[in-house]
């Protein structure tokens, strides 16, 4: 048996690696997730967070934001909240979230991400992985 029963944290942290983001992936990590975890309403959020690794679920579950729209957050704003993070640029932030996204998106259930995206403001659509 595993002595590590939950190999899927170093699974998300080598696909985030390999996608050659250019930062450290655990910093990309946390970044993407602690912003994702002020955007998404509480359930998603919440339920992303269950579905992740307990460390990693820690970092969306740091500011659980209200259960309302969250539509008024536009894309400059979230990644710049991703980069202020991970103390890079933009175009930084934004290759973080996708590869960040399209990890958490090969390791945690489909419906999770299906919940995601479904409530994810239009501007940050694109930025999820899926």
């Amino acid at each position: 048996m595993d002595s590590h029963p939950d190999t899927r944290s170093q699974d998300i942290i080598d696909r985030v690696a390999a996608a050659g983001v250019g930062l450290p992936p655990w910093q990309a990590v946390c970044a993407v997730l602690e912003t994702l975890g002020e955007v998404l309403p509480y359930g998603t959020a919440a339920y992303l967070a269950s579905s992740l690794p307990d460390e990693m679920g820690a970092e969306v579950g740091r500011h659980f934001p209200a259960d309302s729209a969250v539509s008024q957050i536009d894309r400059t704003e979230f990644l710049a909240a991703v980069a202020r993070r991970c103390d890079c640029g933009l175009d930084a932030a934004e290759r973080a979230t996708r590869a960040v996204t399209e990890a958490i998106a090969a390791t945690v259930p489909f419906a999770v991400m299906v919940n995601v995206e479904h409530v994810t403001p239009e501007p940050l659509l694109d930025l999820i992985g899926g």
